[in-house]
């Protein structure tokens, strides 16, 4: 989505007629695993007792995360820097986003999981530059993101619906549903499932142009849901991150 609160979001009916929705933000964030680092360079990263690892992420628009690193390694003290793609020029260099003091001393226990913040940037990879000294490379068994999770809740129009997005500064959408949410909220639901997105084919008007498919379909483990209720008629929730 082009906004951080899913604000070029909408639902289409059957027909291009928007169908209103109420946009709730989940307490638990949606864990998305990814690729294990690998070795790389980077030209104006590497250092002298340093090693430098790439992560390749989902999207190149996310949201602010947090990114999760895991080791194996029980014994050992590292600092551990987060930076930005860039081509190492004026132009687009490497931007510095983040740091932190990794450490473990307890050999006969897994040493705790190291959390960075990831702000939103327009990239598709990260480095991690992590400094070593003279010890052996830092081994880093797995990465997580941790992403804002939402849900969509609406009444069914019945037949099929499409989730668009993509559209460029659109405003939050502003709907009467809004006025029911205390009720709606409380209202018991269903989940159903959502096909896979469609491509990038444009809708007209009624609805704004967007992309259609399921919202940001790539960034979910599993097929993202829906939940529709039974009051006053079916409703449906429809989980994103």
């Amino acid at each position: 989505a082009r906004s951080p609160v899913l604000a070029d979001v909408r639902i289409a009916a059957p027909g291009g007629r928007q169908v209103p929705y109420l946009l709730e933000r989940r307490d638990e964030p949606l864990s998305l695993p990814l690729a294990p680092p690998a070795r790389a360079s980077a030209e104006g990263l590497a250092r002298p007792g340093t090693t430098l690892y790439v992560l390749e992420l989902p999207e190149a628009s996310l949201p602010d995360a947090r990114l999760v690193l895991a080791t194996s390694s029980r014994v050992f003290e590292r600092t551990v820097e987060l930076w930005s793609d860039g081509d190492g020029s004026r132009r687009r260099p490497h931007r510095h986003l983040a740091a932190a003091r990794w450490a473990h001393a307890l050999p006969e226990r897994p040493a705790p999981e190291l959390t960075l913040p990831l702000p939103a940037l327009d990239a598709r990879r990260v480095y991690l530059l992590v400094d070593d000294g003279d010890n052996a490379p830092l081994r880093i068994d797995s990465a997580r993101l941790l992403l804002p999770a939402w849900r969509l809740r609406f009444f069914h129009p019945g037949g099929p619906v499409a989730l668009l997005y993509g559209a460029e500064e659109l405003p939050p959408p502003r709907y009467d549903l809004a006025l029911l949410a205390p009720r709606l909220r409380s209202a018991p639901a269903r989940e159903l499932p959502l096909a896979p997105a469609a491509g990038d084919r444009e809708i007209g008007p009624p609805v704004v142009k967007a992309r259609r498919g399921a919202v940001l379909s790539l960034l979910v483990a599993e097929p993202a849901g829906v939940i529709v209720s039974e009051y006053p008629s079916p409703i449906s929730d429809v989980r994103t991150s």
